[in-house]
């Protein structure tokens, strides 16, 4: 080794020694809040943990790890999501001059406890306990300002857009936008409805005791968001579905997993479900074939309207233009005919939507007065072998009940279901539904000055469930 060579490696040695002497670490409790785009979800949150940061003596670079537990909340179109997150990270930070420092950040994060809250449904919740991972990166460029002896002020423009405060104990406190860049695919969420409990039909009392019938199997749609401009929003359709399917399953004795549940159908979930005039052999026909002795229902919320050229009646799916129901909507007659060609023991259709072409917040069709059309005749179209149940007559409009968050028509249907129809001996009989529904829809719609009579076809003698204690 020559003399100049010893020499510089002398002068490196001393002041690798002094950098490190004079090194220290800090401790401290970091929390931020504002907003956050994690994996296309954007939405505010707030995150807050300890950190440890060992800073070189020559203060040109230092290292850091810290930890975080955060909430997010998630605004979308269609309701809010939130989720809580566990992330750990690694940072350097390299300070060319005193006041500017360049920082890149890696780590891991946990993102679990999703609950989604749905303003379709008014107050149906959907949880899961699925837990996703991420590995997460952060990169960007920030200022330093000494405001003091212990106090210095931060501006970093990052993935993370902040202002922070650091102490001698280094805590911080940052606003800003934040994007945890992530490898692989998010989960998709799935989860069980779960309910708040807003209306007194949305507890069902156990005492029914009624044993699983595996041959039942349902079909439940719920159109509530219609794509139309000119369509208003049906406000509890799909909150309606739900609760008939635990209906269904608590008090009839369907099992769960032959109760399907289509929150806003278009006309092709109609007519995969049940086919279509050129061919009636759908989803429902297969899942019926593979049972000993069917029994089928099928529950519709949502808007109905009228051929304005035929009067014939329509389910709307949501992607529907009312005005022209022949091209875009799914008759009824077609439906009863597909569901008559199954050949099943039992076939039970409850409607909660109207036919008159009107909303209880004005008519679907454009430059029509719907309500002057001919009543429509229910129980002619309806199959001798079928029990059909609808929400109002031809010249009607099938109203909500906002009090309950529930179509008027599905929550006396509901309550009547529960027990609240029957008479006394532990047996409820389509008769004693019928009289029920009608009465109470009856009275409650003259409550809003309007008229809705529900419509029903079939045996009357047919006994729905039996209680097996005295209510």
């Amino acid at each position: 080794m020559t003399r100049k060579a010893s020499a510089t490696a002398v002068i490196l040695g001393i002041l690798m020694g002094v950098s490190i002497t004079r090194a220290w670490v800090s401790v401290g409790l970091d929390s931020e809040a504002g907003y956050v785009l994690w994996n296309h979800w954007p939405g505010i949150g707030w995150a807050a943990g300890p950190s440890v940061r060992w800073h070189a003596g020559s203060g040109f670079y230092g290292l850091g790890i810290s930890a975080s537990f955060g909430q997010q909340y998630v605004e979308k179109t269609s309701g809010r999501l939130e989720y809580t997150s566990l992330k750990a990270l690694a940072s350097i930070r390299i300070t060319p001059r005193p006041f500017l420092f360049f920082e890149a950040a890696a780590g891991y994060g946990l993102f679990a406890n999703y609950i989604y809250y749905d303003h379709i449904v008014n107050d149906l919740i959907i949880e899961s306990t699925l837990s996703d991972a991420s590995a997460l990166a952060e990169i960007g460029l920030g200022g330093r300002f000494t405001m003091g002896r212990h106090l210095a002020a931060e501006l970093a423009v990052k993935n993370t857009f902040a202002f922070a405060f650091s102490g001698y104990w280094n805590p911080s406190a940052s606003v800003g936008l934040t994007f945890d860049f992530e490898r692989g695919k998010r989960r998709e969420i799935v989860a069980k409805p779960k309910f708040v409990f807003t209306s007194d039909v949305d507890t069902i009392d156990p005492k029914t005791g009624v044993a699983p019938d595996p041959d039942a199997i349902a079909v439940l749609f719920g159109a509530s968001n219609y794509q139309h401009k000119d369509v208003v929003k049906v406000e509890y359709a799909i909150r309606d579905m739900h609760v008939v399917r635990e209906y269904l399953v608590k008090v009839l004795g369907y099992e769960e997993q032959n109760v399907y549940t289509i929150p806003d159908p278009t006309l092709s979930d109609l007519a995969t479900w049940f086919g279509t005039q050129a061919n009636p052999q759908g989803k429902l026909s297969r899942k019926a074939a593979v049972m000993e002795n069917p029994k089928v229902f099928v529950y519709y919320s949502g808007h109905g309207v009228p051929s304005i050229s035929t009067g014939d009646p329509y389910l709307v799916p949501v992607n529907c233009d009312p005005n022209y129901p022949e091209q875009g909507g799914y008759a009824l007659k077609q439906l009863y005919a597909n569901l008559e060609a199954l050949r099943v023991k039992e076939v039970t259709v409850v409607i909660d939507a109207c036919f008159s072409g009107a909303s209880p917040e004005g008519s679907l069709l454009k430059d029509a007065s719907p309500l002057i059309m001919e009543p429509i005749e229910f129980r002619a179209q309806t199959p001798s072998e079928f029990t059909v149940l609808t929400a109002a007559g031809g010249r009607q409009v099938a109203n909500w009940l906002p009090e309950q968050r529930h179509g008027l028509f599905t929550y006396y249907f509901l309550k009547g279901l529960r027990g609240d129809a029957d008479d006394g001996d532990n047996e409820l009989t389509w008769r004693e539904l019928k009289n029920y529904v009608v009465r109470e829809v009856s009275r409650a719609a003259a409550d809003q000055d309007r008229e809705q009579t529900p419509v029903f076809a079939g045996d009357e003698s047919r006994v729905l469930t039996k209680w097996k204690q005295v209510r």
